[in-house]
């Protein structure tokens, strides 16, 4: 799914250690059971790569993707993709609601380097607004719920991989 592998490009790059200030996003609530998290919004929920993913998302009136990953059947994490042409009003709106916490450097943002994502971080850590891009002058933009998307993204993988290495 294009949603979930651009999502987790560059996972590697950024590791967030802060503790929540929201406690998850419209009604999905951290913690709970996939079984609960379905219910929330009716869809043709799909596993992908781990996730639990949908492509009929409504966020800003328009139809996207969301994702929701689990360890050990505990939502951590709800991730959104920011259709483009919403990218800006997003990133502004987070910017009046929520404490900046960290953004990228001018630096930074013009020496991007393909599928290095760049992250504003708000609140204590619990909100992320993530810019892909990818060295073609696209981009992909995410809304990432919960604390430690990155590190809980790799012990899925490493629960996956455990019984083959």
């Amino acid at each position: 799914m294009k949603l979930v592998k651009s999502a987790l490009m560059g996972i590697a790059f950024t590791i967030s250690t802060s503790s929540f200030a929201v406690d998850g996003y419209k009604n999905w609530k951290f913690e709970m059971t996939e079984k609960e998290a379905r219910e929330v919004h009716k869809c043709q929920w799909y596993k992908d790569d781990g996730f639990l993913a949908c492509d009929d998302f409504t966020f800003g009136g328009t139809n996207t993707g969301v994702g929701l990953l689990f360890i050990d059947d505990k939502l951590k994490n709800i991730f959104i993709q920011v259709p483009t042409e919403m990218a800006g009003g997003t990133l502004t709106k987070l910017m009046e609601k929520y404490k900046v916490l960290s953004r990228p450097s001018t630096k930074e943002l013009r020496d991007q380097k393909p599928n290095m994502p760049f992250d504003f971080i708000f609140e204590d850590g619990s909100i992320t607004f993530r810019a892909v891009y990818d060295g073609n002058a696209n981009e992909e933009d995410f809304l990432i719920y919960g604390k430690d998307f990155d590190r809980n993204y790799l012990k899925l993988q490493n629960n996956k991989l455990k019984d083959d290495l």
